[in-house]
């Protein structure tokens, strides 16, 4: 830590990149490691750009409108329940093509898409253009969902925490100075110029895709139909114990995340009284993205070395860090506890990739990770819509009780996903000799 305070943080978070896709100082020669660094980029580009906007997309709503806090909060949580069941069929349908046709055009067609949805959302003059282009890009987006399969099929097995690692840094990265920039560019230039230039950062994430991105893929013979293959691969994966109980938690953790979501930046308003609320939100989300980026460059290693100790730690803090949240009574505790919680998500989320990517079988790698990509819309959509109908009908703080009881529930099922064996490496590594 000491080091990334001397050197500076982006040159930290280069290096940990560097030192994950060139283990031991070795020069990138395999091309694994090219596709590391080109996916890091991609999703720091493109995650950049959608916390430029989405961590204030209420205050969006009420510019659209007479609406009040709890009437956005609810609003809020209305388009994320819908688009993100269009997100989840769509995610399942996306990973069946990942194994069909390639990872990396699926990564392609991620940034276009979200591009697309972010210029409609820009454009809206009502709630109705927001949902069609709040639709567009659930269907179509999902950067950083396609590039977990991209890595996971081409990393060696010891060093898959690593890179699971390095790239939630550069989401967590992004989370970080998204908002920070984004409160100040939406006060700046406004909402609708802010959706403009974050769709021209999605299409400009594809760029390190297409020069550094290879996939030696062989495409394999198709005996079913597509609804047929995502039915069967959802019934498989939720049949296989190893795999079942790590995306069990994973949904848990980020229901429990999301049912704050729409509420901080209001909380934030709540608790300041300020007129413009934009830059103070803004600093609100850019500590809790600064601790999760240092937390999960800092814990890649150690989830190399092992899961179980990591996940029996996590759940029990956030627990009471929501808690804490709850009985905030002013705005310096709310951002220290936003911080805490966001170190706690920074060791979460890599630690729960790896382990699922550790237990995915070589030729369904991309079905499992469009599983575990539609239960992240489903929670991305039912959390914030539970969180907008608590805020509406007790209050913006009603929503983190709730939150810390799904991470209390998350403790008993991270301790079935802990106990479950993990497939042999010898089917991880057989995949990967057929794809170099």
């Amino acid at each position: 830590m000491r080091g990334c305070v001397n050197r500076g943080y982006a040159r930290c978070v280069i290096e940990s990149v560097r030192r994950a896709a060139c283990p031991g100082g070795a020069m990138v020669r395999e091309q694994w490691q090219r596709n590391l660094i080109g996916v890091v980029i991609a999703a720091f580009v493109s995650i950049l750009g959608f916390n430029l906007v989405f961590p204030f997309l209420p205050l969006y709503i009420q510019s659209l409108g007479s609406y009040t806090a709890g009437e956005a909060a609810f609003w809020m949580g209305m388009i994320s329940l819908w688009t993100g069941v269009l997100g989840a069929v769509a995610a399942l349908v996306w990973g069946q093509l990942a194994d069909r046709h390639g990872r990396r055009p699926m990564l392609i067609r991620a940034t276009a898409g979200a591009a697309m949805g972010l210029a409609v959302m820009g454009l809206a003059g009502n709630l109705v253009h927001l949902f069609v282009g709040r639709l567009l890009f659930s269907a179509l987006a999902g950067t950083v969902p396609a590039a977990n399969p991209l890595i996971a099929a081409h990393t060696p097995p010891h060093h898959l925490g690593t890179a699971m690692g390095a790239l939630q840094s550069s989401v967590f990265l992004s989370n970080t100075l998204g908002p920070l920039i984004g409160g100040g560019l939406a006060a700046a230039v406004g909402y609708r110029a802010s959706f403009m230039l974050t769709a021209g950062l999605y299409l400009a994430s594809a760029l390190p895709v297409v020069v550094l991105v290879r996939e030696r893929f062989t495409r394999p013979e198709v005996t079913r139909g597509l609804v047929e293959a995502v039915c069967q691969d959802v019934a498989a994966t939720w049949r296989e114990r190893q795999i079942r109980f790590p995306i069990l938690a994973a949904l848990l953790a980020l229901c429990g995340a999301n049912v704050s979501t729409p509420v901080i930046s209001l909380l934030v308003g709540d608790l300041t009284g300020a007129e413009h609320t934009e830059a103070l939100a803004g600093l609100a989300f850019f500590a809790m993205g600064l601790a999760s980026a240092v937390a999960a460059l800092l814990v890649g290693r150690v989830v190399d070395r092992g899961h179980r100790r990591l996940l029996s730690v996590t759940a029990p803090a956030s627990v009471l860090i929501y808690l804490g949240l709850w009985a905030a009574p002013g705005y310096p505790v709310l951002v220290a506890l936003l911080g805490l919680l966001g170190a706690v998500q920074g060791m979460q989320v890599p630690a729960l990739n790896a382990l699922i990517a550790s237990r995915a079988p070589r030729d369904r790698v991309g079905a499992i990770f469009g599983v575990v990509s539609s239960v992240n819309s489903i929670a991305f959509s039912g959390g914030p819509f539970l969180g907008g109908t608590l805020a509406r009908a007790f209050g913006l703080r009603a929503v983190f009780p709730v939150a810390a009881l799904l991470l209390l529930v998350m403790v008993v099922v991270n301790g079935k996903a802990t106990e479950a064996p993990a497939p042999t490496p010898a089917r991880h590594r057989e995949g990967l000799a057929r794809e170099r």
